[in-house]
């Protein structure tokens, strides 16, 4: 008898299925391309209800500002009972509703991104007509920059 030890093959295993590659950065980068105008739409309709003035030591919301007070200086105008804040929020949700809808091209997202880009900046502007450019909260910037956001590309 020898002093060697009797070793009996191993039986087969089947194969492993291939292993999942990570995804490479640029399919995370698209996933989140893809993602960022539903966050900036979203974002954008969020902004309205944080602070957009600070007026005699009141925050103030989008809610709370009158639609025609953007322009009052520019022209004679009253529009009764209108307000900011459903305008963004309108603007937030057909931008949100044209996400969804992927039959609906990605040129009419970038146009109520535009719109409420330019609802912004009507805002900005009557602020820094009415001396009151320092009483800007960061609700107002929030907005701002949600709307440029908007203008990204959807895949």
């Amino acid at each position: 008898m020898t002093d060697t030890a009797q070793t009996t093959p191993a039986p087969a295993a089947p194969p492993s299925p291939p292993a999942q590659a990570a995804p490479a950065p640029a399919d995370r980068r698209s996933l989140l391309w893809a993602a960022l105008p539903m966050i900036a739409a979203l974002g954008l309709g969020a902004s309205v209800f944080f602070p957009w003035l600070e007026a005699f030591g009141v925050s103030i919301n989008a809610m709370d500002v009158r639609l025609d007070s953007l322009w009052i200086d520019l022209v004679d105008f009253e529009l009764d009972g209108a307000w900011l804040g459903p305008v963004v929020i309108a603007l937030a949700a057909l931008g949100v509703v044209m996400i969804l809808l992927r039959s609906v091209p990605a040129f009419f997202y970038r146009v109520v991104g535009i719109v409420a880009i330019a609802v912004v900046a009507m805002f900005f502007r009557a602020a820094i007509a009415g001396d009151g450019f320092e009483f800007v909260q960061y609700g107002a910037y929030a907005a701002a920059g949600f709307s440029l956001l908007m203008l990204i590309p959807r895949n």
